[in-house]
């Protein structure tokens, strides 16, 4: 178990302090060891994950981010997380090759959309096994928040990115409930990534943010389901309504959402950055 006071919940918990960035190489591979396996888990925890299974926001990753790459074509792409590749399978024709950086072996092939991809167990401290400005293009969707010490991670993006290279961000910006107690359909230790801490790590390691996006409010996704859409963010006009309600509602966002009215609020941000 790791060590806690009360003043670091209350610093977490308001949004002033990231829960885990700080620990010492003890702590951080007890979170490892926890965190290893334990989406693969979860996502198989029903049934066998099927290989057809179909990817609910490739709409979402498309307006959000992927056509603020224009034209361009990427050498290395280096992914973080990425299970099986369905999330970063649409910019396939445009990369030369993935490197996916996903400890779940399970998971593990040689190529993604056709195009050849070297998937390597991510180190326990962070530090990513790439030379300096060897990579184009770098993405995480939904990963970062599983990973105790964020900016230092942040900080090795920057490494790896060439000048001009772009690193493509999408976190849970909500606490996600308490992280001291287990929560249904969550990993043991992810917790959201406060925005404006999000936003500080990648301008202190010279990563100009060019978009940060609002995303995700709970009731387009009731709505989806209401209109008999398994994955409303699949949907480019269920997406566009999201974005305008998580620009209409951005006033109301708490870290840590305790009353009913905060949940009326966007979830998540998507941000598109450059190195400089």
């Amino acid at each position: 178990m790791i060590a806690e006071t009360d003043e670091m919940t209350r610093e977490c918990f308001a949004g002033r302090r990231l829960y885990g960035d700080d620990f010492g190489s003890d702590a951080i591979k007890e979170w490892y060891a926890d965190e290893e396996n334990a989406y693969f888990t979860l996502v198989n925890s029903n049934k066998e994950a099927s290989e057809n299974e179909a990817y609910g926001y490739d709409a979402f990753n498309q307006i959000h981010a992927f056509r603020s790459l224009g034209k361009r074509r990427f050498g290395t792409c280096l992914v973080f997380g990425c299970a099986r590749g369905l999330d970063v399978k649409p910019l396939a024709s445009r990369v030369d090759n993935f490197i996916a950086l996903e400890p779940a072996e399970k998971w593990w092939r040689d190529e993604i959309g056709g195009t050849p991809a070297r998937y390597v167990k991510p180190a326990i401290n962070g530090a990513i096994p790439l030379a300096n400005g060897s990579v184009e293009l770098a993405i995480s969707l939904g990963v970062l928040h599983h990973i105790p010490n964020v900016s230092y991670v942040v900080g090795e993006v920057a490494r790896v990115l060439k000048p001009g290279g772009i690193f493509v961000v999408r976190e849970p910006i909500i606490s996600m409930g308490d992280w001291r107690r287990p929560r249904k359909g969550l990993t043991i230790h992810e917790r959201g990534i406060p925005p404006k801490l999000l936003l500080a790590m990648l301008a202190m390691q010279n990563l100009r943010v060019t978009k940060a996006s609002p995303v995700m409010i709970p009731i387009v996704s009731l709505l989806g389901r209401l209109l008999g859409i398994r994955y409303a963010y699949s949907r480019a006009l269920l997406v566009r309504l999201d974005a305008f309600l998580s620009w209409l509602l951005w006033p109301n966002f708490r870290y840590h959402r305790v009353a009913l009215h905060h949940k009326f609020a966007p979830t998540a941000m998507f941000i598109v950055a450059v190195k400089d």
